[in-house]
């Protein structure tokens, strides 16, 4: 057939995206009990490697949640992989793809879902977004939430041995590691070590090295816990370096060493050497593996044999 015809191009507003729906809104100490259904909104994350053809979510809003403290959130069922993200409030309604600032899948062996999220210090433009999904496709079924402050100590309640100047000390960071506040607001997850710089006459090097994780080390006046050095990466790598003066330490000469994290995650964990002097800067030449067995684990490792003695 020929004929003549027209084509004519118009611009047309974009329908804007329905507003979002939340469940609830939660506290800093909350339990809610809930089901992942087919009538919950389609949901997909940033962090789906291929884009989800079932994937729903329950959404609600965190409130009142003090900045720099954390929060266990743990989120159980029988039914599917339950998978969890936290997003701040006004980065996910904006309607862009948003990664989340926490996230968790498995945790502990099982299919549920548990994290700490360390509320960022400061004031923010809103409050934050829990995502409760699974961590596939099509996953349904009933839920349980939890929502609980972490216990928080202050520094004068840490549990710090006493070091000496010149000394070497080897650690874990683990689920044990407690939170430390070290002034109002300012919450970090560390062990602690007491140090007595009352006859500090000369520089004192400390390192702090880990091939488990991106270390990160403080230096706070024992007493009022007035930070006085701290430092990430000036050591080789992902290690930490500082270099303390003798005019930098109180006249009290009462310190505390904190060892931590540069992403002080709940989840991280290993081991790690701590050299105060110069002089004990050695590096060890074997860093142990640090697992956790569960009842009925079998591990299987090979000692190197400097540390095999007949």
């Amino acid at each position: 057939d020929t004929g003549s015809y027209s084509i004519k191009a118009e611009a047309t507003e974009a329908e804007p995206p329905p507003p979002l729906e939340y469940e609830a809104s939660l506290s800093e100490v909350a339990e809610w009990s809930g089901v992942l259904s087919d009538e919950d909104a389609p949901y997909t994350s940033a962090l789906d490697w291929n884009p989800p053809l079932g994937k729903v979510a329950d959404l609600f809003l965190l409130e009142d949640l003090k900045p720099g403290y954390p929060y266990r959130i743990t989120l159980q069922s029988g039914m599917f992989d339950a998978y969890l993200e936290i997003f701040e409030q006004s980065d996910f309604e904006s309607g862009q793809e948003t990664w989340p600032l926490v996230s968790n899948d498995d945790f502990g062996g099982s299919t549920d879902a548990t994290t700490v999220f360390m509320v960022p210090p400061g004031a923010t433009s809103g409050g934050w977004v829990l995502a409760i999904t699974g961590s596939g496709d099509f996953e349904r079924g009933d839920y349980a939430l939890d929502i609980q402050p972490e216990p928080v100590h202050a520094l004068g309640e840490a549990d710090a041995p006493l070091v000496d100047v010149s000394s070497t000390q080897r650690g874990l960071i683990g689920s044990k590691t407690p939170y430390l506040e070290i002034e109002p607001g300012m919450v970090v997850r560390a062990n602690a070590y007491a140090l007595d710089t009352g006859d500090l006459d000369q520089t004192l090097t400390i390192n702090l090295e880990s091939s488990a994780f991106d270390v990160y080390i403080w230096v706070v006046d024992g007493k009022i816990g007035s930070v006085i050095a701290e430092d990430d990466d000036s050591g080789n790598e992902f290690n930490a370096r500082i270099m303390l003066q003798p005019q930098d330490v109180p006249a009290h000469g009462c310190n505390l060493i904190l060892v931590s994290s540069s992403y002080p995650d709940f989840e991280i964990k290993g081991s790690y050497q701590l050299y105060i002097g110069e002089d004990q800067k050695t590096g060890p030449s074997y860093e142990p593996d640090v697992v956790t067995l569960v009842d009925g684990t079998l591990i299987n490792g090979t000692l190197p044999l400097s540390l095999i003695h007949i």
